[in-house]
């Protein structure tokens, strides 16, 4: 599970998130059934969240769910 994803900067990286995914994905290749679980209150269109969300959002793709919604808080 990877949280807050929208929140990772690291001024010694060029895209913390994207790293951390590239690491992970191999590990989850081999465990069938494996699941990659990200959450992350929205912080801009920038990073692996909105990457994904660009790529699967209205889309109908059985290998992702998209629980996208307003937000709770104050506008």
């Amino acid at each position: 599970m990877l949280d807050e994803v929208s929140q990772w900067r690291d001024e010694g990286s060029a895209n913390p998130g994207a790293e951390v995914l590239a690491a992970l994905r191999p590990c989850l290749g081999g465990v069938p059934g494996s699941m990659l679980l990200a959450a992350s209150s929205p912080a801009g269109r920038e990073g692996i969240l909105w990457r994904a969300y660009q790529r699967h959002h209205g889309k109908d793709d059985a290998d992702v769910d998209d629980a996208s919604g307003p937000s709770a808080g104050p506008h």
